[in-house]
C-alpha cells in the first residue's frame, strides 16, 4: 500500500478523504475498462454521420486490436 493514492491521501488529508479516494479508484477500475470500447465505437459512428471515414487502425482503442 505504500505509495498508493489512498496512503498519500490518508497521510496528508485524513481518513475521510482517503476513504473517498479509495472508493473512487475502485469504481474507476471497475467501470472504466467496460466503457472504453463503446466510447470508441460511438465516436466512430458520430464521425461517420458527418461523412468522415476513419480507418479501423486509427479508430480502435489501444489494446483491442
Amino acid at each position: 500500500m505504500a505509495g498508493s493514492a489512498y496512503t498519500y491521501g490518508y497521510a496528508t488529508l485524513g481518513e475521510l478523504v482517503a476513504w473517498i479516494i479509495g472508493w473512487d479508484l475502485v469504481l474507476e477500475y471497475a467501470v472504466g475498462p467496460s466503457r472504453w470500447p463503446s466510447a470508441v465505437g460511438l465516436r466512430r459512428v458520430v464521425l461517420h454521420d458527418f461523412g468522415i471515414i476513419v480507418p479501423p487502425q486509427l479508430a480502435a482503442a489501444r489494446g483491442t486490436e
